[in-house]
C-alpha cells in the first residue's frame, strides 16, 4: 500500500560485492520503496563489512587474467558512482560502529536486502562476517529506527550449521523487525524453525525493476554478433556440449565472465546493465545463476538453468 508520509529511509545491502547482480538488486531495493513512499528520501548507506571488500578485491585481482580483474574493479566503481549515499564509506567488521552509524543516521525506516544478507558462512568464505553481523541490526539494537527486509536470503545456509552461541543473539534482532520478505521458501523456513521469526515470500526484486527504460539506453559490444548464445556455467563438460551445440546451430558463444569453450569472453568487458541486457538479447542463456535465469525470464529468452551446487545436493534448497 502506497504511503503519503515523507520518510527518510535507508537501504544497507551488498552494492560493494562486486558482482553484477548485487549492484542491480539494489537498484530494485530502491526502485520498489520509491513506489512504496513517492515522497520520501530514500538513499543507501554507505557501507562495506571490511573483511568481505578485502575478499573481493582480492578475488577479482588474484584470478587467471589479472589484467582483466583490474577491469572489473574499474567497472564496478564506475557503477557505483551512480548510487547515491547518505556519507562517506564506512568500512568495519564492528557491530558497535553501525549501531553508532545508525542512531547518527537518525532514519524512519532500514530495510536491508535484498540479496544473500543472511547467509551463515565460515570465516572468510562470506561476503558478511559471521553473524551476527551489520544485516542482522535491528529495532532491539537501535530503538528509534524501524526495520523491515525486502526478499532477503539465506542463501544455501544448512540449517543445522549455525553456532548454537549466535542463535540466542539472532533470535532478539530477527524478531526486532517490523517486516520480514525473504526471496525463497528456504529461507522463510529457516528463519520460523531456527530463530521462530515469521516472513512473507516474495520474489527477487530484481522482477520488478522497469528494465526496458534503463537497458535500452545501453549497448552490447560492437563484437558480438547479432545471432549468440549465453553460457554462464562452471561445469566444463557441460560447457563443451553446449558450446559445440550452438556451433552447430551458428550462434556465437558469450560468457559473461570466462569460460574456455566460449567464442568471447567478457571478463571485464560490461557493466551491470550491460550484463542484463545480455541475456535480454540473447538466443538461448545457459546459465547458473540466479540473476542470469531471472533475466532470461523478463527478456523472454529460451534457457536452461543448472543447479549443481554442493548445497544443493546437500538438500539446502536451491534458488
Amino acid at each position: 500500500m502506497e504511503s503519503k508520509k515523507k520518510l527518510n529511509i535507508g537501504i544497507i545491502t551488498y552494492i560493494y560485492a562486486i558482482n553484477h547482480g548485487s549492484i542491480l538488486q539494489a537498484e530494485s531495493v530502491k526502485h520498489i520503496l520509491k513506489y512504496l513512499y513517492p515522497n520520501s528520501n530514500i538513499k543507501y548507506i554507505n557501507y562495506a563489512p571490511k573483511r568481505g571488500l578485502l575478499k573481493e578485491i582480492r578475488y577479482n585481482i588474484i584470478n587467471p587474467r589479472p589484467f582483466s580483474g583490474f577491469k572489473i574493479i574499474y567497472k564496478f566503481f564506475r557503477a557505483i558512482k551512480k548510487f547515491e549515499f547518505w556519507n562517506n564509506l564506512v568500512v568495519t567488521d564492528d557491530l558497535n560502529k553501525i549501531i553508532k552509524l545508525y542512531n547518527k543516521l537518525n532514519l524512519d525506516i532500514i530495510s536491508v536486502g535484498s540479496d544473500t544478507v543472511w547467509e551463515n558462512r565460515p570465516k572468510g568464505v562470506g561476503y558478511a562476517p559471521e553473524p551476527p553481523n551489520a544485516y542482522f541490526i535491528s529495532n532491539s539494537n537501535v530503538s528509534k529506527t524501524n526495520f523491515i527486509s525486502i526478499s532477503a536470503s539465506s542463501d544455501r545456509s544448512i540449517e543445522d550449521s549455525w553456532p548454537e552461541k549466535s542463535v540466542i543473539p539472532l533470535k532478539k534482532m530477527l524478531n526486532g523487525f517490523q517486516f520480514i520478505s525473504v526471496r525463497d521458501s528456504f529461507t522463510k523456513k529457516m528463519l520460523q524453525n531456527k530463530f521462530n521469526a515469521s516472513s512473507y515470500l516474495t520474489p527477487d526484486p530484481t522482477f520488478f525493476l522497469d528494465h526496458d527504460k534503463i537497458i535500452n539506453s545501453y549497448k552490447l559490444p560492437k563484437k558480438i554478433n547479432k545471432n549468440f548464445a549465453v553460457l554462464d556455467i562452471s561445469d566444463r563438460k557441460l560447457s563443451k556440449r553446449y558450446s559445440n551445440l550452438f556451433k552447430e546451430k551458428g550462434l556465437q558463444t558469450i560468457a559473461p565472465m570466462t569460460n574456455r569453450f566460449a567464442d568471447l569472453n567478457l571478463r571485464g568487458e560490461i557493466d551491470p546493465w550491460q550484463w542484463a541486457l545480455l541475456h535480454y538479447n540473447a538466443k538461448f542463456v545457459v546459465t547458473n545463476r540466479f540473476h542470469g535465469t531471472i533475466f532470461s525470464i523478463k527478456g523472454l529468452t529460451n534457457f536452461i538453468s543448472i543447479d549443481q551446487s554442493f548445497e544443493y545436493k546437500k538438500g539446502a534448497g536451491s534458488k
